[in-house]
C-alpha cells in the first residue's frame, strides 16, 4: 500500500490495539526505545513531538579498534607513479621498480635512477623478481610480453650494476618463453620461494571451457616451478627432481600446482616454503596457500563456487582457499598479497588489495577462526597493481599514482568493551537511548528465535542520511545501528525480560563493522564478543519448557546477511519504515518524526510504498508471504547476495514474482536436505523446496543462520503457496 506522509504528526491513542502484543513470539521487531515493546495506552499519549531536536554532541560512538579486528590503516603517499610491481633488497637497501612506461628503475635514499629502458622490446610489463643472492649477483627477473612477431611472454634475467645502478640491455637472457601466455587471463606471478627456485603462474586463457587447468601435462592455468642455478652453465633451467608431476609427460615436470585461472601475483613470507598468490576469478576473487600438487579447483570451482551443473564438487578434490571475495560493489581482482611483518598491530596478517575498488582486506593469520573471513581495513583511490614489501620492510600498494605505505595510526579512542561504557543508553538496562540515539522499527522483521528486539541509529552531528535508487538509507561515516535481543524467559511475564544481545554496526570510511555484545546473566550489562558463541536458552512457556540453541554471531557470519564488498544495513529502507511508532509519549508516522529532526540529506517522498506486515491478516496473502521472504531470505537471495553468483533467484520484495524465478524452476544445485527439486510448485507446499528449508530446522535449513526455531508466522509462506494455482 502507499501510505501518504501527513503534513502535521497525528496521534493514535484510539488505534493503540493496532501494535503487537507483548508475546515475544507476536514482538519480534517491535520497539519504544525503553526496552518495552507494544503499544502505550491512551493514557500514556501526552503528545509532543516525537523526538527531541539532535544534539550538537553525541556520546555513543564506536572510536578506535576493537579487540578480535585487525586495526583500521592509513595510506602514505611516497611518491614514484606508474609503478607496475616492486621488489626490494633490502640488504642494499634499495627498491626495484618495474613501471608501465616500459622501463625498470632503482630507487634508494639518494633517489631514483632509470635503469633500463624495455621500450624496444616490450609491449607490456607485468611483473618483478630478484634473485635471492642479488645484493651480490645484481640478478633480476622480469616477465614481460614482447614486440615480436608473433607477440609473447617471456620471463628474462638481467644484470644490475651495484654501484652505477645500470642493467646493461646486452646482459638479457631469457629464461622461459611462455609461448601464447599473453593478454587477458595470462597470469603475471612471478617470485623467488626460500628453496632458492623461481615461481611463475600462467593462466587459463580459454576461461575454462576445456579440462586444461587441471591437466598436468599442459602450461595454462598452472603454478611452474624452476630452478635457474645452471643458467651460467648450460644455458637453460633445470627441473626440480621433488616437483610433483615430474615423469607424467608434456609440461608436467614444471608445474608445482594446477587448477588456477589467473595467477595474477605470488609472495612468500620468510622461510615458509609455500606460495600465497591470488587467482583472479570471473566473480570470486581467491588467496591460496599452495600445497605442491595441489589442485586449486578451476574450472570446476570459481573461489568457492562450484560451477558444476548439479552444484556439488565434493569430488574434484579442490585444496580449500584460504580467503576468497565475491566481485561486487566495484571489485574486479586482487592485485597482490604479502604476510606482512611490520607495523606491530598487523604482524602476521595476510594484506591484499584489489586493483578497481580500491578496497585493503586482511586476515589474521594467527587466529583460526577468522582465517576463511577477510576484514576491510582501508580504502585507496590510487588504485594498486601490486601489493609489496619495501626495503624498509613496509608494506606498500603500487600503482599508476604512485607507491602508498601502509601504517596503523594511534587510535582516537578506546573502543567500549562494554556496553555500559559506549555511552548509548542512558538507562542501560531499561534500554533508555541517550542524546541523539533514534529508536525505530520494521514493517517485516527478521525473524530471530522470537527475541523481542529494539533498534536504534545514531548519525554524527551536522551529518544526515542519504537514500539509493531502492530506498535503502545510506549512512554517513560515524554512524552506528543497534539491535538489542531481549526474551521473557517466562513468557508472557514482563518482569521476566532479559536482554541476552547487543549488535552494534560502525559505519568506518570503508564500509561498516560489526560487533556482538552478550549480555550477563543478570541482564545488567554486556561485554564485547571477539568471535561467535552459542548457549542453549530455555524459555517457560505457561509451564511447557523450551529449550533450544541461542548463536551469537562472529563477525563474520554477520557479513552473511548483511552482503559482500563493504556490506550494508538490511532492514533501513524507506517502505520497511513507513509505518507508525510509538515513542512511548506519543504515537507517531516513523518516517514524519525522522525527517523532523533533520535526519535526511534531501525532502522524503510525497508517498512511500510501505512493505507488507507479515502479520496484518487484512492484507493480500501473497503480499505478507512476499514480505516474509524479503526481511528473512531477500538479503541473501538477490542479485549481489551472498549466494553463488549463479543461483537465479531473487526473493526481494520489489520483484515481481514472475521475475523471482521460485515457480515451477527446478533448484540449480544439489540439494540433499529435502525430497522437492523445485522450488514452488503451484498448490503443494510439501513439495516446493522453499518452504521444505524454511519450515525445518538443521542441516539445510533456510535462513541458515541464526534461527534455531521456526517462525510462526512462517506459515503465510505455507499457506500462499498452497492456494496458488498455477505459476504466473
Amino acid at each position: 500500500m502507499h501510505r501518504a506522509r501527513p503534513t502535521a504528526l497525528l496521534l493514535f491513542a484510539a488505534l493503540s490495539a493496532c501494535h503487537r502484543d507483548e508475546d515475544p513470539q507476536q514482538t519480534e521487531g517491535s520497539s519504544s526505545g525503553t526496552g518495552e515493546s507494544g503499544s502505550a495506552s491512551a493514557a500514556d499519549e501526552t503528545g509532543g513531538d516525537p523526538l527531541p531536536p539532535r544534539p550538537d554532541t553525541v556520546a555513543c560512538t564506536f572510536e578506535g579498534n576493537a579487540p578480535g579486528l585487525l586495526p583500521a590503516i592509513a595510506l602514505v603517499d611516497d611518491g614514484e607513479a606508474g609503478v607496475v610491481d616492486l621488489a626490494a633488497d633490502a640488504d642494499a637497501a634499495r627498491d626495484v621498480l618495474l613501471r608501465d612506461d616500459l622501463s625498470i628503475a632503482v630507487r634508494d635514499d639518494d633517489g631514483t635512477t632509470l635503469a633500463l629502458d624495455l621500450s624496444t622490446r616490450a609491449t607490456r610489463v607485468l611483473a618483478l623478481a630478484l634473485a635471492p643472492d642479488h645484493a651480490s649477483s645484481g640478478q633480476l627477473y622480469v616477465r614481460f610480453e614482447t614486440n615480436a612477431m608473433p607477440p609473447r611472454s617471456v620471463v628474462s634475467r638481467f644484470t644490475l650494476d651495484a654501484a652505477t645502478k645500470l642493467i646493461d640491455p646486452a646482459s638479457e637472457r631469457v629464461v622461459i618463453d611462455l609461448a601464447d601466455a599473453i593478454g587477458e587471463r595470462a597470469g603475471g606471478a612471478l617470485a623467488f620461494g626460500p628453496d632458492g627456485l623461481l615461481y611463475i603462474g600462467v593462466g587459463d586463457r580459454d576461461d575454462g571451457v576445456s579440462i586444461a587447468a587441471t591437466d598436468p601435462t599442459q602450461r595454462q592455468g598452472k603454478l611452474l616451478r624452476l630452478d635457474v642455478a645452471p643458467l651460467d652453465d648450460t644455458g637453460s633451467y633445470a627441473i626440480p627432481p621433488d616437483n610433483p608431476f615430474v615423469g607424467q609427460g608434456g609440461s608436467a615436470d614444471l608445474v608445482w600446482a594446477r587448477g588456477l585461472r589467473d595467477p595474477w601475483r605470488c609472495r612468500f613470507a620468510g622461510d615458509d616454503p609455500l606460495p600465497w598468490c591470488v587467482d583472479v576469478g570471473i566473480e570470486e576473487q581467491e588467496i591460496d596457500h599452495v600445497e605442491p600438487g595441489a589442485n586449486l579447483g578451476w574450472p570446476s570451482m570459481d573461489g568457492n563456487s562450484c560451477r558444476l551443473p548439479a552444484g556439488d564438487c565434493s569430488e574434484v578434490g579442490a585444496q580449500p582457499a584460504s580467503a576468497t571475495y565475491r566481485s561486487v560493489d566495484g571489485d574486479c581482482g586482487i592485485a597482490g598479497v604479502v604476510l606482512a611483518s611490520a607495523p606491530a598491530e598487523l604482524d602476521q596478517a595476510l594484506l591484499w588489495a584489489d586493483r578497481c575498488s580500491g578496497r585493503v582486506r586482511g586476515l589474521d593469520t594467527d587466529n583460526d577462526e577468522v582465517l576463511i573471513q577477510d576484514e576491510i581495513l582501508g580504502v585507496t583511490e590510487s588504485l594498486p597493481s601490486a601489493v609489496a614489501v619495501d626495503r624498509s620492510g613496509a608494506v606498500v600498494l603500487v600503482g599508476a599514482d604512485g607507491i602508498q605505505r601502509i601504517t596503523v595510526p594511534e587510535p582516537a579512542a578506546s573502543f567500549p568493551v562494554s556496553l555500559s561504557d559506549s555511552g548509548c543508553f542512558e538507562d542501560l538496562v531499561a534500554l533508555t537511548p541517550a542524546a541523539g540515539v533514534v529508536p525505530y522499527d520494521l514493517n517485516a522483521p527478521l525473524w530471530t528465535d522470537g527475541a523481542i528486539k529494539s533498534r536504534f541509529i545514531v548519525v554524527p552531528p551536522q551529518q544526515t542520511i542519504d537514500l539509493d535508487d531502492d530506498g535503502l538509507l545510506v549512512f554517513p561515516v560515524g554512524s552506528v545501528v543497534l539491535k538489542n535481543f531481549a526474551f521473557e524467559f517466562s513468557v508472557g511475564d514482563a518482569s521476566s525480560r532479559r536482554s541476552v544481545e547487543t549488535r552494534v554496526m560502525v559505519r568506518r570510511p570503508f564500509g561498516w563493522q560489526f560487533h556482538s555484545y552478550r549480555w550477563n546473566e543478570a541482564g545488567t550489562d554486556a561485554t564485547l564478543l571477539e568471535h561467535g558463541e552459542t548457549q542453549t536458552l530455555s524459555l517457560d512457556d505457561h509451564g511447557s519448557i523450551e529449550s533450544f540453541d541461542y548463536d551469537w554471531p562472529s563477525r563474520g557470519n554477520c557479513k552473511v546477511c548483511h552482503g559482500l564488498g563493504a556490506s550494508n544495513v538490511v532492514g533501513l529502507r524507506l517502505d520497511q519504515l513507513a509505518r507508525d511508532h510509538d515513542y512511548g509519549h506519543v504515537t507517531a508516522d516513523q518516517l514524519e518524526a525522522l525527517a523532523g529532526i533533520g535526519l535526511f540529506t534531501a525532502a522524503l517522498p510525497d508517498a512511500v510504498a510501505a512493505i507488507t506486515e507479515p502479520s496484518d491478516e487484512a492484507a493480500p496473502l501473497e503480499q505478507r508471504a512476499r514480505a516474509w521472504l524479503h526481511a528473512n531470505c531477500g538479503h541473501c537471495h538477490r542479485p549481489g547476495g551472498w549466494t553463488p553468483a549463479g543461483l537465479t533467484m531473487d526473493l526481494r520484495w520489489t520483484t515481481a514474482f514472475a521475475d523471482t524465478h521460485t515457480c515451477g524452476v527446478h533448484t540449480q544445485y544439489y540439494n540433499a536436505w529435502v525430497d522437492g527439486d523445485t522450488r514452488i510448485v503451484p498448490g503443494q507446499s510439501t513439495s516446493s523446496v522453499i518452504w521444505e528449508r524454511l519450515s525445518q530446522r538443521g542441516p539445510g535449513q533456510m535462513p541458515p543462520l541464526a534461527t534455531a526455531r521456526v517462525d510462526p508466522a512462517s506459515a503465510v509462506v505455507q499457506a500462499w503457496i498452497d492456494g496458488l494455482a498455477a505459476c504466473p
